[in-house]
């Protein structure tokens, strides 16, 4: 096994420009034990991200929140900056694994490894995140999450590319909530989760509404969306609100075994949703 530590961006490019094909990027390596034990034959040459300083800041730039790709689950956890500009996001990092898990695994890894029951995935979808991949030229690509996951655990990310970044943009007012269901209190896998952004003040104003852990990617629920708009203008009904992403299930997951759960557990969660934003409107 041979293991690289770049200390910048352009040592990174330098190693991938050379060796992009026989390499494989970390930067938590929270599965790498797993993934070495279940194949002890391969050979392993490594990348370890952890040493580069300019990929773990976070940062607020002029219109958007710029946080580097190995920034830990603590580290958004823990930012005021998230918290102010992405709260379902620091709500989604808060939730991950163990803390020894949200202490070395990061969000770059959490989009890279195409997890369709990644806590941090659904949280940024609905935040409108865009995900910066550059390449050992140093050309840069911009992918919005629904389009980055292209099937599972599968991704745009080629050879000799690597995430440099998510992109959040700021919207004054925006409220942002995540909320997951799993096997136990902690140290869990979602078996389903959600994630919402919306405006309070805006009856008009833009919805996204997703639902993690059903499908590859992020599925977003448009008939939730209308269904919580109307709790905007005052004439919301909460069932109507849970059955419309219970439908949103149902279409995405026809006859897999998990369904009847799924289609259940999302009520759960659709309704802690919906007592928090009428909570906000009081």
């Amino acid at each position: 096994m041979t293991v690289y530590r770049p200390r910048s961006v352009e040592e990174l490019r330098s190693i991938l420009a050379t060796e992009a094909e026989s390499l494989n990027l970390i930067a938590g390596g929270t599965d790498l034990v797993l993934e070495v034990r279940a194949h002890p034959e391969r050979e392993y040459n490594l990348v370890d991200l952890t040493s580069i300083v300019e990929l773990s800041s976070i940062d607020e730039e002029k219109d958007s929140l710029r946080i580097g790709s190995t920034s830990t689950h603590w580290d958004l956890e823990s930012s005021e900056l998230v918290a102010k500009h992405g709260t379902a996001l620091s709500m989604a990092a808060a939730s991950v694994g163990s803390t020894q898990i949200r202490n070395r695994g990061t969000v770059g890894g959490n989009l890279a490894h195409g997890s369709a029951a990644a806590d941090t995935v659904p949280a940024l979808a609905c935040l409108e995140a865009t995900i910066e991949v550059q390449d050992c030229a140093g050309d840069t690509e911009l992918y919005p999450v629904e389009k980055f996951i292209t099937g599972r655990n599968a991704t745009v990310l080629k050879k000799g590319q690597f995430i440099r970044s998510i992109k959040i943009p700021i919207l004054d007012g925006r409220l942002s909530w995540f909320g997951k269901v799993g096997s136990r209190r902690a140290v869990t896998i979602s078996k389903i989760n959600l994630a919402a952004s919306l405006h309070p003040e805006r009856t008009d104003g833009p919805i996204r509404l997703f639902i993690g852990a059903i499908a590859p990617s992020p599925t977003r629920s448009a008939e939730g969306e209308r269904e919580l708009s109307k709790l905007l203008s005052g004439s919301g009904c909460k069932d109507v609100f849970l059955n419309a992403l219970s439908h949103t299930v149902e279409n995405t997951i026809p006859g897999r075994s998990s369904l009847p759960y799924k289609r259940e557990a999302i009520k759960g969660l659709g309704d802690q949703l919906w007592d928090h934003v009428k909570e906000v409107l009081r």
